[in-house]
């Protein structure tokens, strides 16, 4: 008999449901974990210089901070402002360094988080999705005639499309695991 009007549900759709979000999880830890293989065997047009690592830590630290700053909608929804800092790093530091920036922010959260499956999912979700927007903005650098060393409109258009890149691969990755852990 259910308590208070809840519903039943039948036999065993809880357990397949965690079962299908574990495998989500372990098939995009697997897609991240080739993400950044990638990343660091091709840097792309910036190089690994002391000042682009610091340049990257702190745009870290500015992505946690804001991350902290977060808001909570409901018990399972966080609104964040994380992708600015880590757009800039994208911009700035280049691939590698922004997906380090990402790491950062995904593992931090997992101090408040109860599962390590919904860590490991959010932390690959947002790298993902910050290589998904490093190519993003570094296909537009040669025909827009980007130079990160000044603001132009180019800098600012491929920054733009780069943002729009994170923003619908994050939430796309995020829809489909809400999807197959909650039903929703």
């Amino acid at each position: 008999m259910p308590i208070d009007g809840a519903q039943q549900t039948p036999e065993g759709t809880v357990a397949s449901a965690e079962r299908d979000y574990r495998v989500l999880t372990a098939s995009l830890a697997v897609c991240a974990g080739l993400v950044v293989a990638y990343a660091a065997s091709d840097v792309g047009p910036h190089s690994l210089s002391a000042h682009v690592v610091r340049d990257a830590v702190v745009f870290a630290i500015l992505a946690i901070i804001a991350d902290e700053m977060s808001v909570e909608v409901s018990d399972r929804v966080t609104l964040a402002a994380f992708n600015l800092p880590i757009l800039l790093a994208i911009m700035f530091t280049g691939r590698l360094p922004a997906i380090g920036v990402a790491m950062a922010v995904g593992l931090w959260g997992a101090w408040r988080e109860r599962s390590r499956a919904v860590v490991v999912y959010n932390s690959a979700n947002v790298i993902v999705a910050v290589f998904i927007a490093s190519l993003a903005f570094e296909a537009l650098l040669s025909p827009l005639d980007v130079r990160v060393d000044q603001i132009t409109m180019g800098l600012l258009g491929a920054g733009a499309v780069a943002a729009a890149s994170f923003e619908a691969t994050n939430l796309t990755l995020l829809s489909l695991g809400m999807r197959v852990k909650y039903g929703r």
